[in-house]
């Protein structure tokens, strides 16, 4: 690099490409135009094992042609150092030079040094490189060799940090989402290594020494990233899968408290995969110097998702202590209106609540995963085992109640769900099911205080037939006429019956029930919190993501048509996210009702059937100006797809019923009929009838059809396989 003559230096690992001859003059024009000190490309992947060539990890384009790593913190997504072109009087300049200290590992610490210091960096979605996967590349091998080379390159890689923060060429954005690189590369590159034991590794307290290795290794990511803040809120490092849960979960966060503590026997449990114990999580966020600490305590609780309290002697008797809970709050809905707030404030003050003796349970606490992670059902599922008679959350939530900071005077459940469809089938009502006098009759607390916010029945029911919708994975797709007909069996209108109802159930001393309109303004979690006497242990986190954001009925009927089709949860994610941000969706002025959620289904016929109602409500919605284009609804490539997972459901249904065909039965049901159910998308607690799968494959096919007599004729063809 010292002799090179040019205006710009190129790297190439040797026996890597580039994708053609005209690349490189390509690289240079552009990098000219923009007058780029750095002009990033992206690569794809050539697997030598099998021949495929892959996208390789995409570099998000800037909004602006050129930027810096403070500015764009999504400049953390550039891997390698051969997919930049250099303007070498910006290298000569800034004296940057791969470090003559490490003889592998260098790359990295190169790059970033240059993306911290460049003032001009441009982003391309030219795909310059053609990179080969080696199965026995030198980067590949996990050896206490190149852990030390990694530990040194951080080391180094800290005081060029340093350096930037000192020069105020760094922000906390960029450094934060690096800080969650190196974690990853922690729990799912070098874990193995880490947990070794007694001597080749870290190992559990109380036995032998850490090895040097190790140590050097935590403590140099530790001073790495120390720096930054809680790791869950970064939103630029582009990870999926397992990564992106332990970062977006909060599980980094706690590992770096504990090396911050010094407890590498806790280290050691999270790098097995093992959740720590919320009392234990309490005391490590109430002695960490992290300003973070309590925020990312709370954060990564909220997603415990019912785990057992194994390190907790189970409670000797359960029921005497669930019967002298002095106060319990149950706070039970409606959906949409304001419950996710409510949750959210609950959450994030679970340890402040817990030393003023207020337990917000994690015992039957739900929380969903991937992409709506950010959503909870609330306490749903304490609701939905007592009414089967299981009381095995109620014994972890006696349990949860003897373990606490202080002692418990005061317990709140909040369920959302309680006041919806959810417990109800396809025709009780909730009177009939009555899930709250259910659970209030298992739990047997003397002072019972319910808390139920109403909103008025028209744009109510709007909303929740949006957000029942909008699930990509729930399975729900009734058109709004039968989800119209439901609500009106299920007693959920009958206002004054169901407050009357709620208030003169066993134990409830006093009902506390509000109009949404009216309370809005000030926020129903701060309503809630001022109603219950709890506004001194209320937390406001920075807000990192919106909670239970709102879709449009254009966005939520591209999904619908979506949950139409046959395809796997991670496509259905995939799509979520690429409808949840389109611009033209968002901004459509299409409904699912009229004003009133009344007249559209009409038709002549008092009695007609609930498909002559669907093709009422068809043709009037379809009549709408601003009725989504189908062409970004479905597409050619998603119906291929489409087709493809309904022939192997096909042949999956056909392999299941000749296995029940030749096995004895005592039930009438035919194979067909039992193996479909077998292999029906599991979204009840219930096991679905036949009833039930017929309805739902006849509600699927509706939706199609529709669609079908929107599409170009090219494509009409396509969709017949798979209506």
């Amino acid at each position: 690099m010292n002799v090179a003559q040019g205006r710009y230096v190129a790297l190439l690992d040797s026996d890597d490409y580039y994708t053609d001859s005209s690349v490189l003059a390509h690289w240079v024009e552009e990098a000219d135009r923009r007058n780029a000190d750095l002009c990033v490309a992206q690569s794809d992947s050539l697997i030598e094992k099998s021949g495929k060539i892959l996208p390789r990890n995409r570099v998000p384009l800037l909004s602006q042609e050129v930027g810096t790593a403070a500015s764009c913190p999504q400049l953390v997504n550039v891997r390698q150092c051969w997919q930049i072109l250099y303007r070498r009087d910006f290298l000569d300049r800034e004296n940057i030079r791969f470090s003559t200290v490490l003889r592998q590992r260098e790359d990295r610490l190169f790059f970033l040094e240059a993306l911290l210091r460049a003032k001009s960096i441009a982003v391309l979605d030219l795909v310059a490189i053609m990179h080969r996967e080696h199965p026995a590349s030198t980067m590949k091998k996990k050896d206490y060799d190149q852990l030390s080379f990694f530990t040194t390159h951080m080391t180094l890689l800290a005081q060029v940090f340093a350096r930037a923060r000192a020069d105020q060429v760094s922000s906390g954005d960029f450094e934060r989402a690096n800080a969650g690189a190196y974690w990853n590369q922690t729990f799912f590159y070098w874990a193995e290594l880490l947990r070794q034991n007694p001597s080749t590794g870290l190992a559990p307290e109380g036995t032998e020494a850490d090895s040097p290795v190790s140590q050097r290794y935590l403590t140099a990511l530790h001073d790495l990233t120390r720096h930054a803040g809680p790791l869950f809120r970064d939103r630029y490092l582009s990870v999926q899968g397992e990564k992106e849960t332990a970062q977006q979960e909060g599980i980094y966060d706690i590992a770096r408290i504990c090396l911050e503590l010094g407890r590498r026997d806790l280290m050691q449990k999270l790098l097995a995969g093992q959740r720590l114990h919320y009392l234990t999580v309490y005391k490590l966020a109430e002695q960490s110097q992290f300003s973070w600490a309590e925020e990312a305590a709370t954060h990564y609780l909220r997603f415990n998702r019912n785990a057992e309290f194994a390190d907790l002697p189970v409670s000797a008797d359960p029921w005497k202590t669930l019967a002298g809970i002095k106060r319990l709050v149950v706070h039970v809905g409606q959906p949409k209106t304001g419950s996710s707030a409510v949750q959210h404030f609950l959450e994030d003050s679970r340890l402040a609540l817990s030393k003023n003796g207020v337990l917000y349970p994690l015992a039957g606490c739900g929380r969903d995963r991937g992409i709506r992670r950010d959503r909870s059902p609330g306490h749903a599922l304490l609701f939905s085992k007592a009414l089967v008679g299981d009381d095995r959350l109620l014994v972890n939530l006696a349990t949860e109640i003897e373990n606490q900071l202080a002692p418990v005077h005061t317990v709140v459940l909040s369920a959302e769900n309680v006041l919806s469809a959810m417990f109800l089938g396809e025709t009780s009502t909730f009177f009939d099911i009555d899930p709250l006098g259910c659970l209030l009759k298992r739990i047997g607390a003397q002072n019972v205080e319910i808390v139920g916010i109403f909103r008025d029945q028209s744009p109510w029911l709007q909303s929740y037939y949006r957000e029942l919708v909008a699930n990509p994975f729930n399975g729900y797709v009734q058109t709004p006429p039968s989800f119209l007909k439901r609500m009106a069996s299920s007693g959920l209108l009958e206002y004054d019956r169901l407050k009357a109802h709620m208030a003169s159930l066993p134990y409830v001393g006093s009902t506390h029930f509000a109009d949404y309109d009216e309370i809005k303004s000030e926020g129903v979690d701060q309503w809630f919190f001022r109603l219950l006497g709890l506004e001194h242990s209320i937390r406001t986190w920075e807000k990192g993501t919106q909670i239970n954001v709102s879709l449009t009925d254009a966005q939520a009927l591209k999904i619908l048509f979506t949950k139409s089709l046959e395809l796997s949860r991670q496509r259905r994610g995939e799509l979520y996210l690429e409808i949840r941000n389109n611009v033209a969706l968002k901004n459509s002025s299409f409904k699912f009702f009229d004003q009133d959620t009344s007249g559209m289904w009409q038709t002549k016929d008092d009695h007609a059937s609930s498909k002559e109602i669907d093709k009422a409500w068809f043709k009037w919605v379809s009549a709408q100006d601003d009725f989504p284009a189908i062409a970004s609804l479905i597409d050619f490539d998603l119906l291929q797809e489409s087709s493809a997972g309904v022939a192997v459901k096909s042949r999956t249904v056909k392999k299941v019923a000749a296995r029940v065909a030749a096995k004895p039965r005592d039930t009438k049901k035919g194979a067909a009929s039992v193996a479909a159910q077998s292999i029906n998308i599991k979204n009840t607690q219930k096991p679905k009838t036949v009833k039930t799968v017929k309805v739902k494959r006849r509600q699927q096919k509706t939706w199609r059809k529709l669609a079908s007599k929107l599409l170009p004729q090219g494509i009409k063809t396509a969709l017949k396989r798979v209506i």
